[in-house]
């Protein structure tokens, strides 16, 4: 791998916007701040461009909407329940999946210096559709 495994998405390496073949190296339950809330560190493998690429979900205990919505596609497109992850994160490694990965700069986030993070979890293309569309199957990134 050209990386070691980001703690996060502001520290994985700027890719181009797309959809990129991923497979999930483990996801990695643990808390954050004071009051230790949830949250899930999802670290997958973009073959093609042969980095560990990671993105997190952050639950508090007054709901996280986008994190709730994130899990839920999360799950769906690798056949488990929310709380078969929750419950056993390690249930999710070696799975393909599609990763819409965007370039995202903030200025309250990462010091205003842009990074790359999943913007929607999408399910694995069949084989087929990868030799149809012209990626490979290690999964080359298809414009979106």
């Amino acid at each position: 791998m050209k990386n070691t495994i980001p703690n996060g998405p502001w520290q994985n390496p700027i890719i181009d916007n797309g959809l990129y073949d991923a497979k999930i190296a483990h996801v990695v339950k643990g808390v954050y701040g004071k009051a230790e809330h949830p949250y899930l560190k999802i670290v997958c493998i973009i073959q093609t461009e042969d980095v560990y690429f990671t993105t997190n979900l952050y639950f508090n205990a007054g709901g996280s909407i986008k994190s709730d919505r994130r899990l839920w596609h999360f799950c769906e497109c690798i056949g488990r329940t929310k709380s078969d992850v929750l419950k056993e994160p390690a249930c999710c490694n070696g799975r393909r999946i599609n990763l819409r990965v965007k370039q995202i700069q903030k200025k309250n986030a990462n010091y205003g210096n842009p990074y790359s993070d999943v913007e929607r979890f999408l399910p694995p293309r069949p084989a087929s559709e990868e030799t149809q569309s012209g990626a490979t199957a290690g999964g080359a990134p298809v414009g979106v």
